[in-house]
């Protein structure tokens, strides 16, 4: 079952990063692809400016200054969605390659190291490629949704790994019979603190959004709030919060330790895909919108 399902997952990633990495070629040849008039897209670090008019005793006074760290261009989103699809893709390869036999006298090799941590109950190998795929697609997320600060990003990067860092944790302490309640809450918590900041900076950025609109009728003729970026944020959390279920369902149940893997690839693939295709459409969107 596993090693068919894992086969089935690497070519479906596979298809998608070929379906989605064409579609975009298509999608820039065909529209412009030029920075949207009144939509600010530079990620930005905020320094204290400390200055005096002169040294006669006038009073020093201070400000916070916000410089450009950089402006990701959207080429490059469209390359981190196509990219974690091959990567999500190349470790199911590794897992339907490496699902070999195992039993007495059969030795611990390269081809069935899969089928190892399986048995052992930790697929740390899930864990490694969560912190990566996982951390990109959060940057995607965050970045459509209008978060500026180049130190959140940094934040979120640590946080991202060191929640799915827990899962690795709860799984090896469920095998040993150890405390894996503590690590299941840090990873909810951690979980919640992440898109807390993806949806103040989103609610932030719609009523900038909605003020600019009510208040300047004729300059804003036209523009409008996109629904799908409203519902990106609340399905993929769902999604990301899924994963912290299937963990908490693998603790409490005494199902065997292949269903909470067969979980994990399903789950896994849907909410990349449902990513991908939010993104996709809100792209073909955003430049047909400017032919």
């Amino acid at each position: 079952m596993l090693r068919d399902l894992n086969l089935a997952a690497a070519i479906l990633h596979y298809i998608l990063a070929i379906g989605f990495a064409s579609y975009y070629v298509y999608l820039n040849n065909k529209y412009p692809n030029n920075a949207v008039s009144g939509i600010e897209t530079s990620v930005r670090e905020h320094d204290l400016s400390i200055t005096a008019v002169d040294i006669s005793g006038s009073p020093v006074t201070s400000q916070w200054v916000s410089s450009t760290q950089y402006i990701y261009d959207v080429k490059n989103i469209q390359t981190l969605i196509v990219g974690f699809f091959i990567i999500t893709g190349t470790f199911h390869l590794f897992y339907f390659l490496t699902n070999g036999p195992t039993g007495n006298g059969i030795p611990d090799t390269t081809s069935n190291i899969y089928t190892r941590v399986i048995e052992r109950k930790n697929n740390y190998f899930r864990w490694i490629e969560y912190s990566i795929t996982s951390t990109m697609m959060l940057y995607i997320i965050a970045y459509s949704s209008g978060v500026k600060d180049v130190e959140v990003y940094n934040l979120l990067y640590a946080t991202n790994i060191a929640m799915i860092s827990t899962g690795q944790a709860v799984e090896v302490a469920v095998r040993d019979g150890g405390d894996w309640y503590t690590p299941m809450a840090t990873g909810f918590l951690l979980l919640i603190a992440e898109f807390v900041c993806i949806f103040r900076a989103l609610s932030k950025r719609f009523s900038e959004i909605n003020n600019f609109i009510s208040t300047h009728p004729i300059l804003s003729k036209g523009i409008v709030i996109p629904t799908w970026l409203s519902y990106l944020g609340v399905i993929i959390f769902i999604l990301f919060s899924s994963f912290g279920f299937i963990s908490l369902w693998g603790a409490y149940s005494n199902v065997k330790y292949e269903s909470v893997e067969n979980l994990y690839i399903i789950f896994s693939f849907v909410a990349k895909a449902m990513l991908g295709f939010f993104m996709a459409y809100g792209l073909s969107q955003r430049q047909s919108n400017q032919n």
